[in-house]
């Protein structure tokens, strides 16, 4: 409330105003300023929204300061005119109170409590502009090369970007019971990002023009693109990862390892897999749950591709009896007591030896 100090003030400061005093000088506590004045600014009946009606009053919006087109029309209740200074002002949508006069404006839309300048969303025509434009996406999936509204743009929630999904098209046919196997993700979601939510890179249908993107590759592997189940074969254009140009960034990232004799980070073997069925299912790999979140990685014998590289090896075996074969751990040396001995003779791959 106000103060007896507020009060010898407002009876020293009204007198100088011209009339009516009463509207022409308001005592507001600025713990109340919104209630009392931004949220009155739309009804006819208060002081405000009198004034504004009969155009004697004019809204000041935060557009000035915003100094780019970009920024400018990046919020709804501004606009960009660059024949004045400055060049960001007040939309002529802020001012309407009502959803009728709103609506009836040319370039205005209510958005259930507000009356903002309708977003022209993408407008930009060729590729470059395109790419520019955070509003925009250029649309190379389905061989269009046609610039379309940027669907993440909208997102500043993790769980609705996430959701953002264009469906693949020919010659995708959804296995029975999986309605979402056809849908390819669009967008990725980082908080410390702004906007947050935006496009993925790598969003190509076409070995040739996934290849030709910088930093993108053409991954022919038993892996969709999510969402979709594992263990089918769609080939896919994805980023291109361990891109790092020094061992300990590189080392730090679980799919990457430092390769010393290339001097060079290059991806570890088996994080191809992106679950533990089609890990396990690869002989040179297991899916290693000891880290968060866990990743498929190489066993210590799967990287020896022949039968002298394994066996050179006093920790491996070269597994004859698999088609292909393959190198694996030696597993017998595990049964090292004598109570093992029933455990080893069970192991189809060892025997007791007395």
């Amino acid at each position: 409330g106000h103060t007896n100090q507020d009060r010898k003030a407002e009876a020293k400061l009204k007198p100088l105003v011209s009339d009516p005093q009463d509207e022409h000088f308001i005592n507001i506590d600025l713990d109340h300023f919104k209630e009392q004045v931004l949220d009155t600014i739309c009804d006819p009946n208060s002081i405000f929204g009198r004034g504004i009606a009969a155009g004697t009053v004019t809204v000041v919006s935060g557009c000035a300061p915003k100094a780019t087109e970009t920024d400018c029309m990046a919020d709804l209740d501004c606009k960009w005119d660059a024949s004045i200074s400055p060049s960001c002002t007040q939309s002529d949508c802020y001012p309407l109170c009502t959803q009728t006069d709103c609506n009836a404006h040319p370039g205005c839309k209510w958005d259930g409590k507000d009356c903002k300048r309708e977003d022209a969303g993408c407008t930009a025509k060729n590729q470059a502009d395109c790419k520019a434009d955070d509003k925009c996406l250029w649309d190379a999936m389905w061989a269009t090369n046609t610039c379309i509204d940027n669907p993440c743009r909208v997102h500043d929630q993790e769980q609705p970007c996430d959701a953002v999904s264009v469906e693949m098209g020919a010659p995708c046919s959804p296995p029975a019971g999986d309605p979402d196997y056809c849908f390819l993700s669009v967008c990725e979601y980082d908080p410390n990002k702004s906007p947050k939510c935006y496009p993925k890179k790598c969003l190509h249908t076409k070995e040739g023009d996934c290849n030709a993107e910088d930093g993108c590759e053409w991954v022919p592997v038993q892996t969709p693109p999510p969402p979709g189940p594992p263990s089918t074969l769609v080939e896919y254009c994805a980023e291109k990862i361990c891109q790092y140009v020094s061992d300990t960034t590189c080392n730090a990232d679980t799919k990457c390892q430092w390769d010393t004799a290339l001097d060079k980070c290059v991806e570890r073997p088996c994080v191809k897999h992106p679950d533990a069925a089609s890990c396990n299912a690869d002989t040179a790999c297991h899916w290693d749950t000891t880290g968060t979140p866990p990743v498929c990685t190489q066993t210590p014998c799967g990287g020896y591709p022949t039968q002298q590289a394994c066996e050179n090896d006093d920790k491996c075996m070269w597994q004859t009896n698999a088609n292909p074969a393959y190198c694996a751990v030696k597993t017998c040396e595990k049964y090292n007591n004598p109570k093992d001995e029933c455990k080893c003779n069970e192991d189809p791959n060892c025997v007791w030896v007395s």
